[in-house]
């Protein structure tokens, strides 16, 4: 049987570059809410088998947005990424989780999947994946990691896998409103390829 993991969206924090009155994971894109799309791509994961959503003091109308999805709610302290992940993770019945920022609307069940096989073949306690910059420029991490329960709950160092991804554009962390536009225009230009294989007449 192949391991299972639970994926725990992180949906705690402040938000504060983003500006406005609505809190983050909440913030919509393309018409549908960051929190909605990340939820959408875990559940066509085919590793993941339970989601919990990371809430914290400062995302309250958050908490009751998950609540209404009838998804798991885990309180942390929103001291910190890290600090709240390891909160959560006490939460999780699974040896591994997956620990994906509610900012990461393009993500996709397929790239999920690809993170938690790697994770398993490197036989580390923890993987982080980083993006290449479209415009060039050092990988840099986005938000997707992979950790063992156990070894993250020790709040030891651990050892780390890296997992580069080329795909930048699935990966955009949005944080501000500039980062939403463009976020919009690649699912503007998704959709019009899809448009366009559905209208090409067959080879």
């Amino acid at each position: 049987m192949s391991p299972e993991f639970t994926a725990i969206v992180m949906a705690g924090g402040r938000g504060t570059r983003m500006g406005g009155p609505e809190e983050k994971p909440l913030v919509r894109v393309a018409g549908v809410g960051m929190l909605e799309r990340v939820v959408a791509a875990i559940r066509e994961s085919t590793r993941v088998s339970r989601i919990l959503v990371a809430c914290s003091p400062h995302t309250p109308k958050t908490e009751k947005r998950v609540r209404a999805m009838r998804l798991r709610t885990v309180q942390t302290s929103g001291r910190g990424y890290v600090e709240d992940a390891r909160e959560a993770s006490a939460q999780a019945r699974t040896a591994s989780v997956v620990v994906i920022s509610a900012d990461l609307p393009l993500i996709s069940g397929r790239l999920i999947d690809a993170a938690a096989e790697r994770y398993l073949r490197a036989g580390k306690p923890a993987l982080t994946t980083v993006a290449k910059p479209v415009d060039g420029g050092d990988p840099a991490p986005v938000g997707l990691n992979v950790f063992d329960r156990d070894a993250l709950l020790s709040g030891k160092q651990l050892r780390e896998e890296t997992f580069v991804v080329d795909s930048a554009s699935l990966l955009v962390n949005v944080n501000t409103r500039e980062e939403v536009e463009r976020a919009e225009r690649i699912v503007s230009r998704e959709r019009a390829k899809r448009r366009g294989r559905l209208l090409s007449p067959p080879g």
